[in-house]
């Protein structure tokens, strides 16, 4: 037998934002019914971000992702988040696939954003907020798009050059985009934050009831978005 290796470049050619929607959907409700295994992430912390293994099995599979967390690296010329997977044959525990998993992050992230959106905003939200302009937040829009009619996106970032890069983002799928205050920006039908904040930046008396809102930065110990 032979181990599978894929680059970057071949995972992406070999899934859309729609799949990975489906697949997300599935594998939580799997999870759900107690069919797939998940345990806690095991965390190495450092004083300039983490690296975190993120063990899973599901549908006869195993694997493992090898993924980092580290905000400052853009200014480096390295992406802040960078992942590496290993699938291997639960039966045997032959690695089957080793492959690049930054861009399978940023897409299974964001598919769970639009499963969200999907289940539990509510079916006429058209304007949407984003506290955080950065790769996520793409991959967020791009998921809303698959299950909502995004007719305006309000944003924010404490970076300009992120907020410009994107607006054009935005335009270049045809969606409206416009720079708001923070509070305005939580003036919304379905408020995203992708940031790696540890205090609280959204307050919640700028939150209409209704909202619905997908805390995507807060995902460790110690971060808070809200």
């Amino acid at each position: 037998m032979e181990t599978l290796l894929l680059s970057a470049e071949e995972v992406k050619s070999l899934i859309t934002m729609e799949e990975a929607i489906d697949a997300v959907e599935e594998a939580f409700r799997l999870y759900a019914l107690s069919k797939a295994l998940m345990p806690p992430k095991v965390y190495l912390c450092f004083e300039n971000g983490d690296l975190r293994a993120m063990p899973a099995s599901i549908m006869g599979y195993a694997g493992v992702k090898w993924v980092n967390s580290h905000p400052e690296n853009p200014g480096r010329g390295l992406p802040s988040v960078m992942a590496v997977l290993v699938l291997n044959d639960p039966s045997t525990g032959f690695p089957l696939a080793v492959m690049d998993a930054t861009f399978l992050t940023s897409l299974r992230t964001g598919a769970a954003g639009g499963v969200a959106i999907k289940h539990l905003a509510r079916k006429n939200s058209e304007i949407f907020g984003f506290v955080g302009c950065g790769k996520q937040a793409r991959y967020q829009l791009l998921a809303a798009m698959e299950v909502c009619n995004v007719e305006l996106v309000k944003a924010y970032d404490v970076n300009k050059r992120a907020e410009e890069k994107f607006r054009e983002f935005c335009e270049s799928l045809g969606v409206e985009c416009k720079f708001k205050e923070l509070e305005k920006v939580c003036d919304c039908d379905v408020l995203v934050t992708t940031t790696p904040s540890t205090k609280p930046i959204v307050k919640s008396k700028w939150v209409a009831e209704g909202t619905h809102i997908n805390a995507i930065g807060a995902d460790a110990p110690g971060k808070q978005e809200l």
